[in-house]
């Protein structure tokens, strides 16, 4: 069997996920520890449903792929808490939604999944066609897909209306907040760049251990030869047969597919106004042409439509509603819509047919391949994981399948990124797999975001070796050394602003006794923070209280910072237009600290678990056995 779910299996499912709207990633604060009530292959437990592994690996990878990140970049960003949290999110409000009541009707749910398969008719293929592809590539059946949209559109709703309380901030909280966004501050810098000091030598043996501790720094990428096996799907579709017998089979099977609803064969003219229209109506009436009556009462044929057939849907509602309810040969009128005033003659009524076998036999062929070919892609690629997983080498593959092989000698995973052989959208979940293997292990066989299915094997793994510190000498001593004076002199800066705090110095001396710049400068929240201090230095600028002083980091060395004034903008100057602004934004702020509440007791009414156990043990980093 197929060592996982196909990456690709959701790809549909996902596009009306993205076209409905989705539950905002929330974190939440996990224990992290299996309890009795939730096995060691689960992910979580939310009321009694499960998340198994293989489940979440399927919709984390999804996720993953239009992003373009691997699952090690994932881990350690804290994205697969955050798309776990989606996912559980969704299922706790699908389940309030469910007890509160809230049904989305059949045709709202209907709209939905209809346009959620405009990209795929706009692309010519008719409704039919495209909501057939939407379920092979989703993997569900009618009802499963209505319900999934059905409960999305639950989900949403009830989502919309807890951010939607309508919370109204007080107008003097909102206006003393403002005038803390809006205060300015004068602080004098003394800047003490790390170059300022001698470097020092040395002492026996101290490089040596230094350089053990960077080692990693001079050691080049690890290296690999790589197979990639491609399945080719132009060689299977030459295996694909589909019957004459096949083609009736399923046309019996599904003659509704093939109605072609009922058309009318209308004469119309469109006139400016109902006197006009209804002129024209008595003329034709008399003398049975409609065109000449046009001529006759406006002067000329501009107000004459001409014949044309159409289907109910294909009408205005006002308009379809007239015209497809009279026999043939009626004439009806006026009628008006936003278009003007309507006259009309039923001339043919074609009624509602089913196409025959024969009309209809080409598009069957090709839906019946197109579904036999992604079958036989799916069980080829599930025999190719099972050979490999049995330790066949690529050779052996190419023997017994229709594949291609694509080699890679001696490549870094920096290479591998940057191969045209690879899709941009895959080539870093690509090499983040590939370089997860063992020497000989394979990849498991999925699919890439053009369609494509492959597998990665590991050939040859090569180990990087560092070189020795008699060739890198030169570049150790110089880290060695900024090491070492970074160090002085963040400690020398801590005794200074520590005497200036008390008193016993001051910034203008120890700018003597260091050599260092003072400079001075008012600022605010939105300027570029001054001396090349760091963002978060130039934060704390903003927390100090006037008078402090404060050690802060800069690009290349530290500053030591006095905040000399602060000052607040008069109240009466406020303008109306900022305050209403900031009041919608702390107004916002509170519904999502509501929301966020909300959550919390929704997962604890729903009783949700989590297994960060397996999580670390399934994507965290991986201890080297030996």
């Amino acid at each position: 069997m197929l060592r996982s779910m196909r990456h690709g299996a959701l790809s549909g499912v996902f596009l009306v996920i993205l076209l409905l709207g989705g539950v905002g990633l929330v974190m939440m604060d996990w224990s992290g520890t299996v309890t009795g009530s939730i096995s060691s292959n689960e992910v979580a437990k939310v009321g009694g449903t499960t998340i198994t592994g293989v489940t979440f690996d399927r919709i984390l990878r999804t996720n993953l792929r239009s992003l373009n990140m691997s699952t090690q970049d994932a881990y350690d960003n804290q994205m697969i808490e955050r798309v776990l949290d989606s996912e559980i999110n969704r299922m706790v409000l699908a389940m309030e939604a469910h007890e509160l009541g809230v049904s989305i009707p059949d045709k709202i749910v209907a709209d939905e999944i209809r346009t959620a398969i405009q990209p795929l008719t706009a692309q010519g293929m008719t409704s039919d066609e495209a909501l057939t592809q939407l379920l092979q590539s989703t993997g569900m059946s009618h009802k499963g897909l209505v319900q999934t949209v059905r409960r999305d559109m639950s989900v949403e709703l009830l989502s919309k209306s807890l951010n939607s309380l309508g919370i109204k901030v007080p107008d003097s909280v909102t206006r003393d907040l403002l005038q803390v966004k809006d205060q300015n501050r004068t602080v004098s810098l003394l800047s003490l760049p790390h170059d300022r000091l001698e470097g020092a030598e040395p002492e026996q043996g101290e490089l040596e251990s230094f350089y053990e501790t960077i080692k990693a720094r001079y050691t080049p990428p690890e290296t690999r030869d790589l197979t990639m096996i491609t399945l080719s799907t132009e060689e299977l579709e030459k295996t694909v047969v589909v019957s004459d017998e096949d083609i009736q089979n399923y046309y019996n099977s599904n003659k509704e597919q093939f109605a072609v609803p009922e058309t009318r064969k209308i004469e119309q003219a469109i006139l400016k106004d109902e006197d006009t229209a209804m002129s024209v109506l008595n003329e034709f009436k008399s003398s049975g042409d409609m065109e000449q009556a046009v001529i006759k009462i406006t002067g000329n044929e501009n107000a004459y439509i001409g014949s044309e057939s159409f289907e109910e849907n294909g009408l205005l509602d006002d308009i379809a509603s007239v015209v497809f309810s009279p026999p043939a040969g009626e004439i009806v009128g006026p009628v008006q819509t936003g278009l003007g005033w309507h006259v009309f003659e039923i001339e043919e009524i074609y009624p509602e047919t089913i196409r025959s076998v024969d009309q209809v036999s080409d598009r069957i062929r090709k839906d019946l391949t197109r579904d036999a070919l992604s079958t036989e892609i799916l069980t080829t690629a599930e025999q190719l994981d099972d050979m490999l997983a049995g330790g066949a080498s690529a050779s052996e593959i190419q023997q017994s399948f229709p594949v291609e092989l694509t080699r890679f000698e001696k490549v870094s995973r920096s290479d591998l990124i940057n191969s045209e052989k690879l899709p941009d959208a895959d080539a870093s979940v690509v090499a983040d797999e590939a370089f997860q293997l063992y020497e000989g292990e394979s990849t498991i066989v999925s699919e890439l975001s053009d369609g494509t299915y492959f597998t990665m094997i590991a050939n040859n793994v090569y180990e990087p070796e560092a070189p020795s510190l008699s060739d890198m000498r030169d570049d150790v001593l110089k880290d060695w050394q900024t090491q070492q004076k970074a160090a002085q002199n963040f400690s020398e800066g801590q005794s200074l602003a520590e005497e200036i705090r008390l008193g016993d110095n001051t910034l203008e001396q120890a700018a003597e006794t260091t050599s260092g710049k003072i400079s001075r400068s008012t600022i605010t929240r939105t300027d570029t923070p001054p001396a090349g201090i760091t963002q978060q230095g130039f934060l704390q600028l903003f927390t100090a209280k006037q008078g402090d002083t404060l050690l802060l980091s800069s690009e290349n060395g530290i500053v030591i910072a006095k905040v000399m004034q602060v000052n607040f903008p008069d109240p009466t100057l406020l303008n109306e237009g900022d305050i209403r602004d900031q009041e919608k934004i702390l107004s916002n702020s509170v519904e999502q600290d509501l929301y966020l509440s909300y959550l919390t007791h929704l997962r604890e009414k729903y009783d949700v678990e989590v297994n960060m156990d397996l999580i670390n043990s399934t994507y965290g980093p991986q201890e080297e056995v030996y």
